[in-house]
């Protein structure tokens, strides 16, 4: 986990400087190739590995190997789970664990026991969004992961899935246990797990959660893009000591926040504006921008003000109690 955090710092330089322009979901009536696609708007980490820097969104190569059947993983690597695994993905899952880890996702812990309680404990991990992108009659289709999951004992589709980043571990020789058990995304019990659901389920085959939806999974063979991504986008807005605001690294208005907002919760994204004081900004001119923010129309449980480094008090007005209880639609 060290050395992932370690290139965080390294990664948000190049996050400033590298905007990617970005094709919106609702353009799935482009002529562009899911290829073509992820090549013009992401940059290539790793084999198999694009990060959107400007989106913080990891996209993952991968195919169709499954289509029928109970479950016990959405995407695992070559040649190990495609038996019980909707999709296979190239990269390693080592190397995926280092590009979330790029774009700021933090890792908790896969399915474990607590010895000094005596109960098995569910995975942990920051709350993920996880979509699938990929072509049907030549255009672009991008949908949530869970359209593709039903429970077969409530004979119904699984609205949303609770993905967190579990972050799988280290094993005792030193190996990434998800490189060696090729378990990348989990819906039942994997103590390697890298993304798992948020819960307990057994990996008893009588007890199986979850199916593949078949007539919403294109062909076998089909290549698709996983796209990893926080369950709640943030748009990070820089506060400067004179009042001026930055997004992305470049100057922006009010309003042009207040639009950006909109335009994401729009598309069915949970969406918060994070204002991030820089050293020594007055306190009254972070009072200013949360008022000019309020004016614009932006609501209150909308947004949060970061602590300033240097110790001054910036979160003057704290989020409404229902802002951190609101429901986020992870995908």
């Amino acid at each position: 986990m060290t050395f992932a955090w370690s290139l965080v710092v390294a990664a948000s330089s190049l996050f400033r400087v590298v905007g990617p322009s970005f094709v919106d979901e609702g353009q799935a009536g482009s002529n562009k190739t899911v290829g073509e696609s992820v090549a013009t708007r992401d940059h290539l980490f790793s084999d198999g590995i694009w990060i959107d820097w400007l989106h913080r969104e990891v996209a993952l190569e991968a195919k169709v190997v499954l289509r029928k059947g109970p479950l016990e993983l959405l995407a695992c690597s070559p040649d190990t789970r495609e038996h019980e695994s909707i999709l296979v993905v190239l990269a390693r899952p080592r190397d995926i664990y280092h590009a979330m880890g790029l774009i700021g996702l933090e890792p908790g812990s896969p399915v474990r026991f607590d010895s000094q309680k005596q109960h098995v404990l569910p995975p942990t991990g920051e709350s993920l969004q996880l979509r699938i992108r990929y072509e049907e009659d030549g255009k672009e289709r991008t949908v949530p992961a869970s359209t593709w999951l039903r429970s077969p004992s409530l004979e119904k589709r699984i609205a949303n899935v609770p993905w967190v980043f579990a972050g799988s571990h280290s094993t005792s020789d030193g190996r990434f246990a998800g490189d060696a058990e090729g378990t990348i995304v989990t819906l039942v019990d994997f103590e390697s797990a890298l993304i798992a659901v948020g819960a307990l389920h057994t990996a008893d085959n009588d007890a199986l959660w979850l199916e593949a939806v078949t007539d919403a999974i294109p062909p076998v063979g089909t290549p698709c893009r996983l796209m990893i991504s926080a369950a709640l986008r943030r748009l990070e807005v820089d506060l400067m000591p004179d009042g001026s605001l930055r997004l992305d690294g470049s100057a922006v208005k009010v309003d042009e926040i207040v639009r950006r907002y909109r335009k994401v919760s729009a598309a069915g994204r949970a969406v918060q504006v994070l204002v991030r004081p820089i050293l020594r900004t007055p306190p009254d001119v972070i009072q200013a921008t949360v008022d000019r923010l309020e004016k614009a129309g932006l609501s209150r449980k909308n947004f949060r003000v970061q602590k300033a480094e240097d110790g001054i008090r910036s979160d003057i007005l704290p989020p409404p109690q229902d802002a951190a209880q609101r429901n986020v639609s992870p995908g």
